[in-house]
């Protein structure tokens, strides 16, 4: 190509690029599209998918909850597309669904984002008291969330020459693991909050395999272990997840009773054999400091603990 034609395509290159970021004609360049415009004007109708889902996440982090109707409105976008974005959003995470009311929030995975880029401050609040927790359990200790079907680590703490359990990594202790609910400490002390029908629904799709010898293996046998949890407000787990490994864990509730993180411990079963009654005092009480230090307030305005909610996934 000779020379006057190349810079005549590069040129054109640039001016569709200019479009593509302005919108305006290249003969007349307006200036970019500043992140503030993206996330606060409508998003244009040609515009694609992932520009209305970041649109949809910055609009549900300024409201508790929206419905499917409210998005599309404040897009504004057909319905259609707005639940294809909500649909997509929710598969990874992002975004929750009540079952009960249809609206959608931001999910866990959405906060697990900011820990990284943020000033980790509920982990900055809630880490000091996991750091204790594994110094005066000689534990690897961790901070968790539920995440759509899973749960996901936020935080882990282990002692100076804390034992290291059989796999941490399938163990889902180190930060951004990910473990199943069903056969899990953590996974328990969240589920202790649902009511049956939402543990239910949350376990639709669990296939009860490929964990440790003692993992339930049923809705059924679940349902029946929740119980226990929900009876001593902690959960203890022996070779469930994987041979070899013990879990312990309490919910940390919202201030009105609500589990929204899990925070435990894990620790060879053999270390922790005779132990489980000990440790799971100090969790739960880590878990009671977390609370009071994060929700104070929201506590001190409840009413008493409130009901088990429906599943938000």
């Amino acid at each position: 190509m000779p020379p006057a034609a190349r810079q005549g395509s590069r040129a054109g290159s640039r001016g569709m690029a200019r479009t593509a970021m302005t919108g305006g004609d290249p003969a007349r360049p307006g200036p970019r599209l500043g992140l503030s415009s993206l996330l606060t004007t409508a998003v244009p109708a040609d515009q694609n998918t992932l520009r209305r889902g970041i649109a949809a996440l910055w609009h549900l982090s300024l409201h508790e909850s929206l419905s499917v109707t409210e998005l599309a409105n404040i897009l504004p976008c057909d319905k259609s597309q707005a639940s294809r974005v909500l649909k997509v959003l929710g598969e990874y995470g992002m975004v929750t669904r009540d079952a009960e009311t249809q609206r959608y929030s931001l999910g866990w995975l959405v906060y697990a984002f900011s820990l990284r880029v943020s000033g980790r401050q509920m982990v900055s609040i809630a880490g000091p008291v996991v750091r204790t927790l594994a110094s005066r359990t000689g534990q690897t200790c961790w901070l968790a969330v539920l995440s759509g079907h899973e749960v996901l680590t936020l935080y882990t703490s282990r002692p100076r020459g804390g034992q290291i359990i059989v796999n941490e990594r399938a163990g889902g202790v180190l930060p951004g693991g990910v473990v199943p609910i069903y056969c899990t400490a953590s996974g328990r002390a969240l589920m202790s909050g649902l009511d049956d029908e939402a543990v239910e629904a949350l376990l639709a799709d669990a296939t009860y395999a490929g964990a440790g010898p003692n993992a339930p293996r049923s809705y059924e046998e679940v349902r029946a272990r929740l119980a226990d949890v929900r009876r001593q407000g902690y959960c203890v787990t022996v070779d469930e997840l994987q041979r070899g490994t013990t879990s312990v864990a309490a919910p940390v509730h919202d201030g009105v009773g609500s589990p929204v993180l899990a925070i435990g411990l894990s620790g060879r079963t053999a270390s922790l054999r005779d132990r489980h009654d000990l440790v799971a005092r100090e969790v739960v009480l880590a878990g009671k400091h977390i609370t009071s230090l994060l929700f104070a307030e929201r506590a001190a305005g409840g009413r008493g603990a409130a009901p088990r909610r429906r599943s938000t996934a």
